[in-house]
């Protein structure tokens, strides 16, 4: 993992910080918990430390919301729930709706280019498969084909192969 422990029972994180939190409006409640979470949308977006902050209302259940964020690391996490809107959203929370908040860390996954991992790719569906592309079509389309193989590093094995077009440099 990329955590590293700062003091006794903190862990500091130097790397993204994803935190996904479930909220359940209280009977009577749902609509004011859908304003105060919309209210906290655009000044998290703005934030200099945040790279996601999107709010879910369950189809099933109009009083149950999801909110995914992502920030750079533990300081902008940090700077978050010390600004204004964040204060305001934890005094009037608990008071309308029960929340769970989980913290995930990210998942290392090891990958090597494709040139490597051609040959096991033989046998699999659409392995073989190749695109072609002609000149004139080529001309128009300014892209490169790009791909990684996943890997998994502690056996070795090959997850997965993804490929991708990247624009190319236009001169």
């Amino acid at each position: 993992m990329s955590a590293r422990s700062e003091a006794p029972g903190k862990i500091v994180r130097s790397t993204p910080v994803k935190t996904i939190a479930t909220l359940v409006a209280r009977r009577g409640k749902a609509e004011e918990l859908g304003a105060l979470l919309d209210g906290m949308v655009v000044p998290s977006r703005a934030e200099p430390g945040n790279v996601q902050y999107d709010v879910w209302r369950n189809d099933a259940d109009t009083g149950s919301f999801v909110i995914e964020e992502l920030y750079t690391d533990d300081a902008a996490v940090a700077a978050h729930h010390a600004t204004a809107h964040f204060k305001n959203y934890l005094s009037k929370i608990n008071g309308i709706a029960e929340r769970t908040v989980i913290t995930l860390d990210p998942i290392e996954v090891a990958t090597k280019p494709n040139e490597t991992s051609i040959g096991s790719l033989r046998g699999r569906t659409g392995a073989s498969q190749t695109s072609i592309v002609n000149d004139k079509q080529r001309r128009g389309a300014n892209v490169n084909k790009t791909g990684f193989t996943t890997v998994n590093p502690s056996t070795g094995e090959e997850i997965e192969t993804f490929s991708y077009f990247t624009p190319t440099q236009i001169e």
